[in-house]
């Protein structure tokens, strides 16, 4: 098919993942703001009981949460607990300014308390999100397509470079170069209605970063939704 445009190729992408997508838990959002990065696309799948679970036990009407939260829940995870001067000094912040972190992930629900000291909460309790999926749409340049795609690495292992269909031997080249940055490639035909992983990415599944927690928190607030970007102002290039 010939693309009059990379924005026509992605939003035919986009509609053909909306009504082909093999689970209704999950949305799509364009064009979304990282601290490294902008991928074209994101297709975020959650668990929906998880998600009905933390908004029945913290009834939250506006998202409080704020990039420091978001890195101190990144710093949080996984660790066992942790004083809250230990804390400061890494955020390297006021006393104030730990204090109302600390206030706004006790209103999120993500942490617990024990003297002066603080802990997340187990991450099967916290995080709603079970996989980010970032693709890089470019109908022609795409070796700037895999630079780009490579750069979503640090928060998710499901980075992909989306192409329309090329002749063999450059798709021979598109492949090797995919694998050696560890990224996957993803063809994309509309007239045939066909979407083709030929190079699976290195890793899978999310990454414990601050944009997965700024993700998760949004999704808690009901603040992302299918018909809009994210517009935080929390990552910003």
């Amino acid at each position: 098919m010939n693309w009059t445009s990379e924005e026509h190729f992605v939003t035919s992408f986009v509609g053909m993942l909306m009504n082909s997508h093999h689970s209704d838990n999950f949305y799509v959002l364009r064009e979304v703001k990282t601290s490294y990065g902008r991928p074209d696309v994101v297709v975020i799948e959650y668990d929906q009981d998880k998600l009905n679970d933390r908004r029945r036990r913290i009834p939250i009407s506006k998202n409080l949460f704020t990039k420091e939260c978001a890195y101190v829940m990144a710093f949080l995870t996984y660790r066992r607990w942790v004083k809250i001067s230990n804390l400061q000094k890494f955020l390297n912040c006021s006393h104030s300014q730990i204090k109302n972190v600390i206030q706004i992930l006790n209103l999120h629900g993500l942490i617990l308390h024990r003297d002066d000291c603080i802990r997340a909460k187990p991450i099967r309790e916290n995080l709603v999100i079970k996989r980010l999926c970032t693709y890089e749409a470019k109908l022609f340049k795409w070796k700037d397509a895999i630079e780009q795609a490579e750069r979503h690495l640090w928060f998710t292992g499901d980075s992909y470079v989306l192409l329309p269909e090329y002749k063999q031997s450059l798709l021979n080249e598109v492949s090797t170069e995919c694998r050696r940055r560890g990224v996957g490639l993803t063809l994309f035909d509309l007239k045939e209605n066909n979407l083709c992983i030929n190079v699976r990415s290195a890793e899978t599944g999310i990454k414990n970063s601050p944009f997965l927690w700024i993700i998760n928190e949004l999704f808690i607030t009901g603040e992302i939704t299918n018909d809009k970007g994210i517009q935080t102002g929390y990552f910003s290039n």
